[in-house]
């Protein structure tokens, strides 16, 4: 039975029983946009935005849907990105947005509010910057999936409440460190198991770096406490091409595979392009005469 506060609406929208892997999954096609509604939670949905323009991926949000009980208004409460919450954790902000709604409340307004007198906290300036500057640069999905996750395994458990404006060189200084030894602890996996390593720091740094210059030029801070890091590990780029004999072993390979994947890296190997420039190609960027 669906709870008093879910719009009757959604019954004829897409159910799925949702689970981590098909969260993974679940893609749309460019240009498109798809709601799927969780089985196991009335009112919980994920939006599937399709590749658009420079976009190579899948956008994927959280959001509930209400009904504030004794009015008919169907409200949608954004949750957050799927790097940024996990299905477990999602279902429970839902459940609690649910019963809000049930006893009267209007969480999305309340969050509204909230936001007006909101603190600067690191947790809501990652928002911001999420929100306001990544999402609005044209950076391709995997880039801001990325950016999401390094704040989310990283950044926000030690920094979890801290004012940004408390946040020093020093405190720069530990995280980089902690990470680049794998000691940061992610709030998605049990508590104690470290993540990280070199590499996962020089990604940290990168992201923080940014978002600070970002609140510096926004004037949310006065200064940045991002100055004169080098990055914490070394990086070795390497690059191989296919010879002539492993390309024709590869072919045929790709043939079988079939459309999207297989002819996608087919017309990889043909025109020597990066993976985002195939993906974003057009017919008018073809010429077949030539």
């Amino acid at each position: 039975m669906l709870p008093p506060c879910y719009p009757k609406r959604a019954a004829t929208l897409p159910k799925l029983k949702l689970t981590a892997a098909a969260v993974e999954r679940l893609k749309v096609e460019r240009g498109s946009r798809v709601d799927y509604f969780d089985a196991a939670l009335a009112g919980l949905s994920l939006r599937v935005a399709g590749p658009t323009g420079s976009r190579d991926g899948c956008v994927k949000t959280w959001s509930v849907l209400y009904r504030v009980a004794g009015q008919k208004k169907v409200r949608r409460l954004t949750i957050g990105s799927t790097a940024l919450y996990s299905l477990a954790q999602a279902r429970e902000r839902a459940s609690e947005v649910i019963r809000a709604a049930a006893a009267g409340r209007d969480p999305a307004a309340e969050k509204q509010d909230e936001r007006s007198r909101k603190p600067d906290t690191i947790e809501n300036l990652v928002e911001d910057f999420v929100a306001k500057h990544l999402k609005k640069k044209n950076r391709s999905d995997s880039y801001v999936s990325g950016t999401e996750s390094t704040f989310a395994n990283h950044v926000i458990p030690r920094w979890r409440g801290r004012d940004i404006k408390s946040i020093t060189r020093r405190d720069v200084a530990e995280l980089l460190d902690e990470i680049a030894s794998a000691t940061v602890t992610s709030g998605r996996r049990e508590k104690g198991v470290g993540i990280g390593g070199p590499i996962a720091a020089n990604r940290t740094l990168a992201a923080i770096r940014k978002m600070f210059n970002w609140a510096l030029q926004r004037g949310i801070i006065e200064t940045t406490p991002i100055v004169r890091f080098e990055l914490p590990g070394s990086e070795n780029r390497r690059e191989r091409t296919l010879s002539a004999d492993e390309i024709r072993e590869l072919w045929p390979l790709l043939t079988k595979t079939g459309y999207p994947f297989g002819t996608f890296l087919q017309m990889a190997l043909l025109t020597g392009q990066r993976r985002d420039e195939v993906a974003g190609m057009q017919w008018r960027h073809v010429d077949l005469v030539e």
